[in-house]
């Protein structure tokens, strides 16, 4: 949320094609993090989640505030992008047999009474 709210910020002050590229480099350290910290290849900290994250929640505010601005083909691009970064998680994290770990999280918390 934080993220979001800084790059309401900075959003006026930069190029399009700046932005735009920024929008797809950006979550990009938050899906490396993750995903070697879920297959167990790196240790993670709040720190290293707390700026990661930040830099993802700035490029989902500015795909917003494209959408905000009509700047429609951008924020599409921008979320298409986020939503192809998810699959490729999904589909390496089933592949190193952690994905499950996840599904079997949810419908305990579901069923649980």
């Amino acid at each position: 949320m934080i993220g979001i709210i800084i790059s309401f910020l900075f959003y006026s002050g930069i190029d399009i094609n700046l932005l735009l590229l920024l929008s797809f480099l950006l979550p990009l350290p938050a899906v490396f993090n993750f995903t070697l910290y879920e297959i167990g290849f790196i240790n993670n900290n709040n720190f290293y989640r707390i700026i990661t994250g930040l830099l993802l929640g700035i490029s989902i505010g500015w795909a917003i505030l494209n959408l905000l601005t009509n700047k429609i083909e951008y924020a599409f691009f921008s979320l298409l992008w986020i939503m192809i970064l998810e699959i490729i998680v999904t589909i390496i994290l089933h592949r190193a047999k952690v994905l499950e770990k996840f599904f079997a999280q949810y419908e305990n918390g579901l069923f649980e009474e």
